[in-house]
């Protein structure tokens, strides 16, 4: 009998540009570097995303790839540089394309695309083997530190081992963006109107009175604008910056003392990394094995970062194309790389089909490509995926510590950008897995739960970072909480719990 899909992960605000290059990345690298593919699948429904994938495949590739790397730890190291490497060149061609999409033809502009398109999916055979290799119940890495430092009685000491040294650009952004209000501090005046104001209030004070400031402001955003943008953005505003500003204000924050205290903390932990692996007397795979965990947080972040860099410069390709063929942005991202072709080419496109998908598409790359929209896609999903059964008749439920610590508050489920608003300070964020785009939403957060995840994970970094308790990996917490639901979360034990 076939192995059915079960399903794996969920994201939000997606759509099937640039999701559809993915089943393919993983598919080549798998084959090319482990000779055992693995494959995996998609739904997209209102913009969100069901991973699917099959368990045996997904192991068999899982003890592939860790066997290749306990045979030689410099394999994941070369996978590592090779990420970065191809990130950085998807950039640049994008810049690039972004410029020459406005005067290009239809056959350069088709050329523009394709390029893109199979950089992508290069970058994505790379990339994915970082969940491949510690992602949910297969987590490699994490499992082979804890084994390492628990015959040593030093398991305490995995969250300090697991914290990288090199800073993600979401966190230039916020220093860099710290010396900026640092500079706005020193007018007494603006301080207050930066707490007074509504943004778009704030920036035309900013253009009008203080244009030395506004000119940095602004160069600020041009740099920074993309750090929240991920599939399909939209990019940062002046006025989602300006929002960060206030929150500064608002929380007191001193940003000299604030950046002095960032910088001693990254020294210390530096310092005290090494101190730790003088003192363990570790084998050269164990070192590796350490290192490698601790870089893998790094480049876990720095792998959606490049992308989601590249993925906001190629938006002036799509759009370029769908002025070229009269569709609107959403409709080109609904479109696989063939009909792209040939629509800028011979001009045949199917609109009814566009309108299929939006509201319900299903793509898996085995052999070939298999893409269905609508009725066919939830048939299909019908006999080939397992129906996710849940008991969700619970009053709590248990998950990874990643950050520790006891809150109260107000559970506010927050699943897409789209939901920020009804965050309040001090509220326990709920979430199926976050994003680098629910950032506003995280820093408010009194705790994080989320249904997925590990110990590496976008949320486990992220409460390390705020210092906000958090647990991961409870699997249903999204589901039988409510908004307004008033919970215990106890990031000790892993548990959160509903009391009223």
């Amino acid at each position: 009998m076939r192995e059915k899909w079960s399903q794996f992960a969920n994201e939000y605000v997606v759509s099937l540009f640039p999701t559809y290059m993915l089943p393919e990345g993983l598919l080549e690298g798998t084959k090319k570097w482990l000779g055992s593919p693995v494959h995996i699948a998609l739904k997209i429904e209102d913009e969100a995303i069901v991973w699917y994938f099959k368990p045996e495949n997904w192991k068999r590739g899982h003890v592939a790839l860790v066997n290749r790397i306990q045979a030689d730890p410099k394999f994941l190291r070369g996978i590592y540089r090779q990420m970065e490497s191809l990130g950085k060149q998807q950039i640049a061609f994008a810049k690039q394309a972004a410029k020459q999409a406005l005067t290009a033809n239809d056959t350069k502009l088709n050329a523009l695309y394709q390029k893109f398109v199979s950089l992508n999916t290069r970058a994505y055979s790379y990339g994915l083997m970082l969940p491949l290799l510690d992602y949910q119940e297969t987590t490699f890495l994490s499992d082979e530190l804890h084994a390492i430092l628990k015959k040593r009685e030093k398991d305490r000491y995995f969250n300090l081992l697991t914290t990288p040294l090199r800073e993600t650009n979401i966190k230039r952004q916020e220093l860099e963006l710290l010396k900026i209000y640092g500079r706005m501090r020193k007018i007494r005046q603006l301080e207050k109107q930066l707490l007074r104001l509504a943004a778009g209030e704030f920036i035309f004070l900013l253009q009008t009175k203080y244009k030395a400031l506004y000119r940095l402001f602004q160069k600020h955003v041009q740099k920074f604008c993309w750090v929240y943008y991920v599939y399909q953005g939209p990019a940062a505003t002046e006025e989602y910056f300006a929002d960060l500003l206030k929150d500064l204000a608002e929380r007191r924050v001193n940003p000299k003392r604030e950046t002095a205290l960032q910088s001693a903390e990254k020294k210390s932990v530096e310092k005290r990394q090494k101190q730790l692996l003088k003192t363990l007397s570790l084998t050269s795979y164990e070192r590796q094995v350490i290192l490698l965990a601790r870089d893998g947080v790094f480049y876990k972040a720095l792998r959606r970062e490049l992308q989601s860099c590249s993925y906001y410069h190629i938006e002036n390709v799509l759009k370029a194309i769908g002025r070229r063929l009269n569709l609107s942005l959403a409709q080109v991202r609904l479109m696989l790389g063939k009909e792209v072709e040939r629509a800028l080419l011979k001009k045949k496109i199917d609109i009814n089909l566009l309108n299929r998908r939006a509201k319900l598409v299903y793509l898996e790359h085995t052999q070939t490509t298999t893409c269905l929209s609508g009725k066919r896609a939830a048939d299909y999903l019908k006999t080939h995926a397992k129906q996710e059964k849940l008991n969700l008749n619970v009053s709590e439920a248990a998950g990874t510590v990643a950050y520790p610590g006891m809150t109260k508050g107000k559970v506010k489920v927050i699943n897409s950008p789209k939901e920020m608003g009804k965050m309040r300070r001090g509220d326990i964020l709920v979430a199926q897995t976050t994003n680098p785009n629910l950032m506003p939403a995280i820093r408010q957060a009194a705790g994080i739960v989320t249904d997925e995840g590990g110990l590496t994970c976008h949320a486990a970094i992220v409460s390390r970072e705020l210092k906000i308790p958090c647990v991961v990996g409870l699997k249903i917490a999204s589901k039988f909480l409510k908004d307004g639901d008033l919970v215990i979360l106890d990031a000790n034990k892993g548990i959160v719990k509903k009391i009223s």
